[in-house]
């Protein structure tokens, strides 16, 4: 029984610990590359649409800098967001409107993984 207890009460902390993760906002700061769209739904069509848009859009570059993320679209244009930091989340905001909602899973040095719940896009520090 108390075993049993003990496993239930260390669950709980591992999952309070996990649900207040925030990250250092000095390790998002940077470039980072776009390595790999990888879909979360795993049906043929999903799979089809993540292949087209991996080979579109992998080696685009997004850069964080002083609370703004720069993601080029075009050869001159670029559009700047301002980011916002809470816990695991990353928002992309456009005023007080947020145009993107990530969950951050991995961000380290060298990698930053970010979900959704369509997708998981992973990018490299350039």
């Amino acid at each position: 029984m108390c075993a049993k207890r003990c496993t239930v009460v260390a669950l709980s902390a591992l999952l309070l610990l996990s649900a207040c993760m925030s990250y250092n906002p000095a390790l998002l700061e940077g470039q980072w590359r776009l390595d790999e769209i990888t879909p979360t739904d795993t049906s043929a069509v999903a799979g089809i649409v993540t292949s087209l848009a991996s080979a579109f859009a992998r080696g685009s570059t997004i850069e964080f800098r002083h609370g703004q993320a720069f993601i080029p679209i075009t050869g001159s244009d670029t559009v700047r967001l301002d980011y916002r930091l809470q816990r695991d989340s990353l928002q992309l905001r456009s005023g007080e409107v947020i145009v993107a909602r990530f969950r951050i899973t991995t961000l380290t040095e060298r990698l930053l993984r970010l979900e959704t719940d369509d997708v998981v896009l992973a990018f490299i520090r350039n």
